[in-house]
């Protein structure tokens, strides 16, 4: 009874030891705040490259949850997406690329690994 309640709320995953709870906690807790930073980039870039603030920022929003929503609706993975968007030799590719030389995944990762480490003192 209480899981179907707590389901309404969102999903329910079985833990079935401490490091996926804090996995969890870093995922779902963290999450909200880390996807808006990425979104704030976005954003911010559209506004370095001339776009209004406000303009720059519903961009950003849309284009968040437009991708999310198609997932969602076409069960297609994130990298399958990105693997149909970003055309050979075409822009997308090429800040990808970048993304890549850049390690940006590694930093990331790195990133969230601090606060893994930190949930495990807390």
């Amino acid at each position: 009874e209480s899981i179907e309640f707590i389901s309404t709320l969102g999903t329910v995953v079985d833990c079935k030891n401490e490091d996926q709870l804090d996995a969890i906690t870093i995922i779902a807790s963290c999450g909200p705040a880390i996807v808006s930073y990425f979104i704030s980039m976005l954003s911010k870039s559209g506004e370095k490259f001339g776009l209004s603030q406000d303009i720059a920022e519903e961009m950003a929003l849309n284009t968040f949850s437009g991708t999310i929503s198609y997932l969602k609706q076409t069960k297609q993975t994130s990298q399958k997406l990105q693997e149909s968007v970003a055309t050979k030799g075409g822009v997308t590719a090429k800040i990808l690329e970048g993304m890549e030389q850049k390690k940006i995944f590694q930093k990331f990762a790195e990133s969230l690994d601090s606060g893994l480490l930190r949930i495990r003192k807390i």
